[in-house]
């Protein structure tokens, strides 16, 4: 079934189940042997009308719930469709755009990131980076950590999965400058901030934690840039911008 279908579908049964609450009120109606409904009998004073409001409170919270739910699903399936149909494209006009090609690309450049970032080594995160991410990551952090005597301790111990969040073709004309992948890493990593002259940790914790990172890749001159890194979904903006101007 359709996904849009199925929303209108619950979200009516729903509505219909609310709408046959309120009509028969507490009790409802209650089916006999032979099929037939008894007359509607009226409950005590001290329960008709908590019990009505209660009632139908609950079928509301419960159609709302459904129509979010299916909303949810109908913008999760859109978005992994329109991804997979871009990497499909992708693949039709070279092989090199393959997820397992990719993926190997992409955690490569993420693990090799995270070696350069303890190290502070702007010289090669700027080979690494677009130049807008550089200069968002390095005003916003690598500089001040610099110049105050900070290293920013951190290794990916275990790459659990990564896996495509979306794709995007800026220009089909140029795909060697043309090309923005979205990537959810899903890993094991270690991250805290430390004083250099005194070792003490300042900023989180010593033990590796899971966590998921979204990583952006533009295609620049044929060669993969990171382009935005996001801690949640809510913080991911380039693909989505991009998307926004079709």
């Amino acid at each position: 079934m359709n996904p849009k279908t199925l929303l209108i579908f619950l979200a009516s049964i729903s509505l219909a189940l609310f709408a046959e609450s309120a009509i028969a009120g507490p009790g409802g109606f209650s089916s006999s042997g032979s099929g037939s409904y008894s007359s509607y009998t009226p409950s005590s004073s001290s329960s008709s009308g908590g019990d009505e409001i209660i009632e139908i409170g609950f079928y509301i919270i419960f159609a709302f719930h459904i129509i979010l739910s299916i909303q949810s699903y109908i913008k999760k399936s859109n978005r992994f469709s329109d991804m997979d149909d871009v990497l499909s494209h992708l693949v039709t006009l070279d092989s090199k755009y393959e997820w397992e090609k990719l993926e190997i690309v992409f955690t490569d450049i993420i693990c090799e990131t995270y070696k350069d970032w303890q190290a502070l080594d702007t010289e090669r995160l700027a080979s690494k980076m677009t130049k807008t991410c550089f200069q968002v990551q390095n005003n916003k952090f690598l500089k001040d950590w610099q110049k105050e005597g900070f290293t920013n301790i951190c290794s990916i111990e275990r790459v659990n999965r990564l896996s495509p969040f979306g794709a995007h073709i800026r220009n089909q004309a140029d795909l060697l400058n043309g090309v923005t992948v979205t990537v959810e890493m899903n890993a094991i990593i270690k991250d805290y901030l430390i004083k250099n002259d005194t070792g003490e940790v300042t900023r989180g914790s010593t033990n590796a934690e899971k966590k998921s990172v979204y990583w952006t890749f533009n295609l620049e001159d044929g060669e993969w840039k990171v382009a935005e890194i996001a801690y949640s979904q809510m913080e991911i903006r380039l693909i989505n911008r991009l998307k926004a101007r079709k």
